[in-house]
């Protein structure tokens, strides 16, 4: 009878490690995956708020098998890796990366004071749960690269978030996006975030600086090609037409790519190409500098002087890769 006993109490507790193994797994540092991250207001950036892609506490399972919104999961199968951590590497055959993203944490009472809103910064199409419950839906996942839509940055658009303090809140991520879009590669990324006020007046600020910049480059390129036109003499002119002209459309480039204020607000494909039209005007400013002054100094521009110019802006360009 005691053997009996002693068997059988073995047998229970064999039992109950296996099974509290299973709803807590760990992952290769023996550290539970339903790790729960605590958040203090010195988390937060006064700007920028509080930027959740890099954050140690993300889990991550690939694939779209079932719903993994629930807050109570089997997390099985999960391994730790955060949004931040994507690469192009990890895609498919077709180019395709999807899985969910989750994220257990707790805020204190100063964070949950402030005025937070619900923010992404990048092309991927999200559907975001919080606490179970479909809280905001960015782009279109769809069911295969035809019926797939960017998200687009919309600045005008806020989605504020409240979070009790000293609460496990729970945040899933399904997560889906292409390497490439319109037939030109993209690196992929992720970057939920929760900001506040001050990054939205941020972003108002720096869209009236892109517009100031877009306006005033438009007004002199037209003013010196005006002037080219009336005095035909004056070749200086030209080449400062020509350096408006470039400064006009690396400022037009930038500020849909490089801008922090329109970063995002186009697709993709539209504004990865624009980064590599602000990158090759880039290096034309120095040259037409060049051209300029040895124009004013010397005379008459040399052939092998302009051709030397536009082979080395190129080259620069080039070689930057």
């Amino acid at each position: 009878m005691i053997k009996q006993s002693l068997l059988f109490i073995t047998l229970f507790f064999c039992m109950l490690f296996t099974a509290s193994g299973q709803e807590n797994p760990v992952d290769k540092n023996g550290l539970a995956l339903d790790t729960i991250i605590h958040f203090t207001k010195a988390d937060v950036d006064p700007l920028f708020g509080l930027t959740l892609k890099n954050r140690e506490g993300w889990i991550f399972k690939s694939g779209n098998e079932k719903d993994l919104s629930p807050v109570e999961i089997d997390l099985a199968g999960w391994e730790r890796l955060s949004p931040s951590e994507i690469t192009n590497d990890m895609v498919d055959s077709s180019g395709k990366f999807e899985g969910w993203f989750r994220l257990q944490f707790t805020i204190d009472s100063a964070v949950a004071k402030l005025p937070l809103y619900l923010d992404k910064e990048d092309h991927a199409a999200e559907d975001i749960y919080l606490n179970g419950k479909l809280f905001r839906q960015f782009g279109e996942k769809g069911n295969d690269r035809a019926s797939f839509k960017e998200h687009i940055q919309d600045f005008e658009i806020r989605t504020p978030i409240f979070l009790e303090p000293d609460t496990v809140h729970t945040l899933t991520i399904h997560y889906v996006d292409y390497s490439t879009y319109g037939n030109i590669t993209k690196a992929l990324v992720g970057s939920t975030r929760i900001v506040s006020n001050a990054y939205f007046d941020y972003m108002s600020l720096l869209s009236f600086k892109a517009l100031f910049d877009l306006i005033s480059s438009f007004i002199f390129s037209i003013l010196f090609w005006l002037l080219y036109i009336l005095i035909r003499d004056e070749k200086e002119l030209l080449i400062i037409a020509i350096f408006c002209t470039v400064m006009l459309l690396e400022t037009i480039a930038s500020a849909f790519f490089g801008g922090d204020s329109l970063f995002f607000t186009l697709p993709s494909n539209i504004m990865i190409t624009l980064d590599y039209v602000s990158n090759i005007l880039f290096f034309f400013f120095p040259i037409l500098c060049l051209l300029l002054g040895y124009r004013m100094l010397y005379g008459n521009l040399k052939k092998w002087l302009i051709l030397f110019c536009i082979i080395a802006s190129l080259a620069m360009y080039f070689s930057s890769y």
